[in-house]
């Protein structure tokens, strides 16, 4: 079919709009070719564009062509970038899929697929530098899905930035309801260096300190609001591991004896936690009955 009418392009639309509403897309691309004018953003552009993407696996050469030009030339649409990312990432095009995706983010910065796909793409094609300067937004990203989240980390891990790694996905798997952060926490902190394991020798503020409380072991965050509400944590400051206090508390102030047992940085407490539940875990099954 061939635009031979003198009719204007408002025609033109029209008739186009019609065979792609009636599901007549290769028709709908055909006719709107014959008049189409690329040099201009238009409707008939948009419709074009459309109508490619409606006929599946055909025409994806031409649909990556205009959409292409769509990106560089005129103004941002959602869904023409969507088209783009996904027909690149299955063509494995990360190089290009990088720019698209950075376009993506300079419009939509709190988008979580276009943010993480950035990162990955960034990091698929070795841009170290660029990476470096994304972290500062990887850390403050407000991550919906843990998904995104083990990407990152993974990222992270791969060019050594074990830090920000353990960091990310230790404030994830604070969230006791994230099952999957939490699974997740041991097996990524078992591959990053000791050092970022701390234990210390004296209770100070911002430390984990794990007590036997009357042979009961308890582990407190010793902060302000601690040492004002709990005299266990108070009395604790400037103790070291293994020494021994008594303490009242409650309302009947009955004295209860503590002893520091280890003082530790919060990824070494979150480790200590993950294991002790492993622990457990093992002890259960071994008391149940083999069928």
């Amino acid at each position: 079919m061939k635009c031979t009418l003198n009719t204007d392009k408002s025609v033109s639309f029209y008739i186009s709009q019609i065979l792609y509403e009636n599901g007549f897309y290769k028709e709908c691309s055909d006719f709107i070719k014959t008049y189409l004018d690329e040099g201009e953003e238009s409707r008939d552009l948009g419709l074009y564009i459309y109508a490619l993407n409606a006929q599946k696996k055909e025409n994806q050469v031409e649909l990556l062509r205009v959409l292409k030009i769509w990106r560089e030339n005129y103004s941002f649409n959602g869904d023409f970038l969507n088209m783009e990312l996904e027909l690149r990432r299955i063509l494995k095009d990360w190089e290009e899929i990088y720019h698209i995706a950075l376009y993506g983010y300079e419009n939509l910065p709190d988008n979580e697929s276009v943010f993480t796909t950035l990162v990955l793409a960034t990091s698929w094609v070795g841009k170290s530098e660029e990476l470096k300067k994304i972290i500062p937004s990887i850390k403050k990203f407000n991550f919906k899905g843990t998904e995104s989240v083990l990407r990152m980390v993974g990222v992270l891990l791969e060019y050594h930035y074990y830090k920000d790694a353990l960091e990310l996905i230790y404030t994830t798997a604070k969230n006791k309801s994230d099952g999957l952060a939490r699974q997740n926490f041991f097996f990524i902190s078992s591959t990053i260096p000791k050092k970022f394991y701390k234990s210390y020798k004296k209770v100070k503020k911002e430390r984990y300190v794990k007590f036997a409380i009357d042979d009961e072991k308890r582990t407190y965050f010793i902060d302000d609001e601690a040492i004002n509400n709990n005299p266990i944590a108070a009395e604790s400051i400037g103790r070291k591991v293994s020494d021994s206090y008594s303490v009242p508390v409650g309302i009947n102030k009955r004295l209860v004896q503590v002893q520091v047992i280890s003082i530790m940085n919060k990824y070494m407490a979150k480790k200590k936690k993950k294991k002790k539940k492993k622990k457990k875990k093992k002890k259960k099954n071994k008391g149940l009955m083999k069928l």
